[in-house]
């Protein structure tokens, strides 16, 4: 009888060095009733940041840089990527929390 079973390597690590943590994660404490928790939360930093020099976030003329402002997205949904690292098909079901049965909305084929 042949083994189904394959070489899966060991995982490593993915969490950011020090030197790689992002400065826009904050972490925030709040209690729904269950006491007191914590999580780091991503405060969307200011726009002009994402530009190269030539943009500013004044709304003035400033030595002919052009102003920059945030706008709202047209999409305003969700949206989710899935990576299926199961040797099983990963079926996906959206649940409308409603106490009705859930929608398939997709699937992932096995890695």
């Amino acid at each position: 009888a042949a083994s189904s079973s394959r070489y899966v390597p060991p995982l490593e690590s993915s969490a950011p060095s020090d030197e790689e943590y992002d400065p826009n994660l904050v972490t925030t404490t709040f209690d729904i009733g269950y006491g007191p928790e914590s999580a780091e939360v991503y405060v969307d930093p200011d726009v002009s940041t994402f530009y190269r020099d030539d943009y500013d976030d004044d709304d003035e003329e400033d030595g002919g840089k052009k102003a920059v402002e945030a706008v709202e997205p047209a999409f305003q949904g969700m949206a989710g990527k899935f990576v299926n690292m199961s040797p099983e098909r990963l079926m996906l079901y959206w649940d409308p929390m409603s106490g009705q049965d859930g929608s398939l909305i997709g699937g992932c084929d096995p890695f």
